[in-house]
């Protein structure tokens, strides 16, 4: 994702006067549902880790 966004944004150095040298996402913002999801799988991931994560 990045690399695609820092190629657009070398094409819009020379209409800025700006040189850009890397770009990247910060955060993304999901909409309610798709964002429920993610927040949820996110958490049953971190729970299969975390034994895991103890025994090492």
């Amino acid at each position: 994702m990045s690399s695609a966004m820092l190629a657009r944004l070398k094409g819009k150095e020379s209409e800025y006067f700006v040189t850009f040298s890397e770009a990247g996402v910060k955060d993304i913002i999901l909409p309610g549902k798709i964002r429920n999801i993610m927040n949820k799988s996110v958490t049953t991931w971190g729970a299969y880790l975390t034994p895991v994560a103890q025994t090492s």
